[in-house]
């Protein structure tokens, strides 16, 4: 079949590339119209459970992740020139495009009492500078004495302010999300030089601002570095300038397709997708490589041109078609997901990859065969002493040394099984950010003075109307807010007994002591209150943030810190177990939702489903290999030195604790499908061999090693460089993908080279010469 494919591209080659170029130009017209994700990334399926009661708080309660966190701590906060810069920062916040809502200690409000009207008043605690610090003082004390702020907006003890920028969801959710972000910090950062305050910024907003900043950049960066890098090896390998064709117009190709094939999915680009161009690069220049050094071996024999490029895509063919194609597995068996996320990523690479394929099919012998004949300079790489000598060196260590190998995989195999098995899942929520970045100090300081910035929530449903403001009722919520103020992990809670309190402060005059739940009688008076109240602040709009328009649901809202997967459990159920004992769950059903929740359960999907693709790779690898050696014996033989490189990975994590989560699992599936392409190479050319030699096993493994050593070589040192770019990233994700792959890479090339051998030679000898031919056809 490969014998015909091949005359059919060579006598074919220019229609063909006139249809490439012609379907690549259409699909430039679509890559035009890529965009930028901006939501969180869609994790677990729309109908997990979890997801469902989310969707359902945020119907009832509205957005709990659009609010911007600034800190800082100032001892001089309430000196005349520093408030008043304060608050003046604020007013200036409001007026910025994008911004709903400014709460800080000097935006507060309190409520007053209109005894004509018989109604509440909600007034600004500060709504003027002040003149004097005398007043500056005034307006302390009356802040101060408003304990509802306590622990939300301030921390008295640390002289610790908070300030809460809520920005429209719409603008979150698309590019201007920067521009706003960018207008708030302005401001921010204005007013902390003015008084030398370190701001301290924190909340879902800013973290996917940072994270999408921080994505552009990074993306841009590898796609240059890891074209520069190709390029630079290959010129360093090859020395003949005219090469860079070859990896230029497939990587052209590549990416064109790439960023089509996400707009016509109606797709927008992630931070997942966002690492494809650069591993289009990194994939796609071993094609060239390989293609490229056959030829110049068959040119060297013979010098007939024609006869070259026939037996090129013939026998090379072949091995780059099912190299891509355990490669393209790698990728693709993450489109049957049923998140989002991995979908997006798994469908749009796997075909990318294909269609990388189908470019350096058509694209290498077409370009071959338009230039002239290469001349014996062009083939010197053939001779380059150093490589040369690096196959010398595996052929040695092979015929001198089998029984050392053997050993050293025993024992390398042994010490990976002890690492393995401290090989650890955890993951945190702000995983991504670095541990030396501002980013990550910022989130220690919220979560030191602050008690963390992620939203969690409970929902009390009382089973009946007004159920959620009975006094038995507001006395059990009081006692779960309790809970949380002793336990560290968690900010100060806040529900409708915590703002009746507030009510009933106002209802009193605004005096401190009277900061507690309102009494039977008292509360009949301060319900005639709410409901005649006017316009904006009417008593709907007050409960409605506690409470569902029934009153029948209680809401109870606090922050947490970031504890990690591991501990997150551990967590909810120490919670679930303290409530119970407040909440009787024969009498109120106990919802558990909020940001933190989702996030966290979409981390568990995605690492189980991460682990589930990768062994879903491997049996489907494993098939190919299968189909493509017809005996099982190949097929086990195939998968040792794969088998190795992913065992060392683990048990690297293991050992220096690098975690089990999303970025991290995504190595094994890459990883298996780029290690996979050298054995297929190697098995590939050692079954042709042993037709040739006679079916003699030693022999035919020398040779093999001759023939595809070179290109072995070649390849993993740009697939080294290529992932290794990554380790320049900022996210730790990120960071150990490129690191982990890129050592995976090198300990495969041995695998491959070393073990491979020995065990063809070794193991399995007499018993192949008998079926060479039998397997070859």
């Amino acid at each position: 079949m490969w014998q015909l494919l091949a005359k059919f591209i060579i006598k074919n080659r220019l229609p063909l590339v006139i249809l490439l170029g012609l379907s690549t130009i259409v699909m430039a017209f679509f890559a035009k119209d890529a965009r930028l994700d901006y939501n969180f990334a869609k994790i677990i399926p729309k109908d997990n459970p979890i997801y469902q009661e989310y969707l359902q708080f945020r119907k009832q309660f509205g957005d709990d992740d659009n609010r911007l966190m600034i800190g800082w701590q100032s001892k001089d906060m309430f000196q005349q020139n520093v408030l008043n810069d304060g608050f003046e920062m604020g007013n200036t916040i409001k007026k910025v495009d994008g911004v709903e809502g400014v709460l800080s200690l000097m935006h507060a409000f309190k409520i007053g009492k209109d005894t004509t009207k018989k109604s509440f008043v909600i007034q600004p605690a500060m709504d003027a500078i002040a003149t004097s610090q005398q007043a500056a003082d005034s307006i302390k004390a009356q802040l101060h004495g408003l304990p509802f702020y306590e622990g939300l907006l301030y921390n008295k003890k640390n002289d610790v302010y908070l300030m809460a920028v809520s920005i429209n969801p719409e603008w979150l959710d698309s590019k201007r999300r920067v521009e706003v972000v960018n207008n708030i910090l302005k401001n921010t950062n204005n007013f902390g030089q003015r008084h030398n305050i370190e701001m301290h910024y924190s909340g879902l907003p800013y973290l996917r601002t940072f994270r999408t900043t921080e994505l552009v950049g990074e993306l841009r960066m590898f796609l240059a570095l890891s074209v520069i890098m190709a390029f630079v090896i290959l010129l360093l390998l090859f020395r003949a300038p005219y090469i860079l064709l070859f990896p230029a117009s497939i990587v052209t190709v590549g990416l064109l397709w790439f960023l089509g094939l996400v707009v016509l999915f109606g797709f927008k680009m992630t931070i997942l997708t966002a690492l494809i161009p650069p591993l289009i690069v990194v994939i796609s220049v071993p094609n060239c490589v390989y293609m490229i050094n056959r030829y110049h071996a068959e040119m060297r024999a013979h010098g007939d041109k024609e006869k070259a490029l026939a037996i090129t895509v013939e026998r090379i063919g072949l091995v780059v078609f099912f190299a891509n194609l355990t490669t393209a597995i790698g990728f693709s068996v993450f489109a049957f997901m049923r998140s989002s996320l991995l979908h997006e990523f798994g469908l749009v690479s796997g075909l990318s990859i294909a269609m990388l394929f189908v470019a350096s099919i058509i694209l290498v012998p077409a370009i071959l065969s338009w230039l002239p004949a290469p001349k014996e300079k062009h083939m010197a790489h053939l001779d380059v002493s150093m490589f040369k000598g690096v196959v010398g060196f595996f052929k040695n260590i092979v015929t001198n040394h089998s029984k050392v190998v053997q050993g050293l995989a025993a024992l390398l195999l042994f010490v990976a099984i002890f690492g393995v098995i401290q090989l650890q899942v955890r993951g945190y929520i702000f995983d991504d950010v670095s541990e030396g970045s501002q980013e990550y100090k910022d989130l220690k300081f919220f979560e030191k003075h602050l008690n963390g910035v992620l939203p969690f929530d409970i929902l009390v449903d009382t089973k009946k109307k007004k159920g959620a403001t009975q006094n038995k009722t507001l006395r059990r919520l009081n006692e779960v807010q309790d809970i949380f103020a002793k336990d560290p992990l968690f900010s100060r809670a806040i529900s409708i007994a915590e703002g009746l309190k507030f009510i009933n402060q106002g209802f009193y005059g605004g005096k401190a002591k009277y900061y507690d739940l309102p009494s039977s009688r008292d509360k009949a008076f301060i319900y005639k209150y709410l409901k005649n109240m006017e316009g904006k602040g009417g008593s709907n709009d007050l409960l409605n943030a506690f409470t569902d328009s029934t009153q029948q649901v209680a809401r109870i809202s606090v922050q947490m810190a970031d504890v990690g997967s591991d501990r997150f459990g551990i967590v909810l159920d120490s919670v679930r177990n303290r409530v119970s004992t407040v909440l009787d769950t024969t009498k109120y059903d106990i919802t558990y939702t909020g940001t933190s929740l989702v996030a966290i359960e979409g981390y568990n999907y995605l690492v189980k489903g991460l682990v589930s693709s990768v062994l879903f790779a491997f049996l489907l690898i494993a098939l190919v290999i299968g189909l493509l050696f017809k005996r099982i014996k190949m097929l086990l033989i195939a998968l040792i030195p794969n088998a190795i490189p992913l065992m060392v990975t683990a048990a690297i994590m293991g050992y220096f604790n690098i975690f089990l989560k999303p970025a991290t699992v995504l190595i094994f599936s890459i990883a298996f499908g780029i290690s996979v392409d050298f054995t297929i190479h190697f098995l590939a050319k050692y079954r042709q061999e042993l037709q040739y030699h006679g079916g003699n096993a030693y022999d035919a493994v020398m040779a093999a090693i001759d023939e595809t050593g070179l290109s072995m070589v070649y390849t993993a040192i740009i697939l080294f460089f290529g992932f290794f770019i990554f380790t320049a990233s900022n996210f730790q994700g990120t960071f150990y993908m490129g690191l982990l792959t890129s050592i995976t890479i090198i300990v495969a090339l041995f695998a491959n080279l070393i073990l491979l051998p020995v065990i063809l030679v070794y193991w399995v000898g007499d018993v192949e010469l008998e079926e060479a031919t039998t397997t070859n056809n």
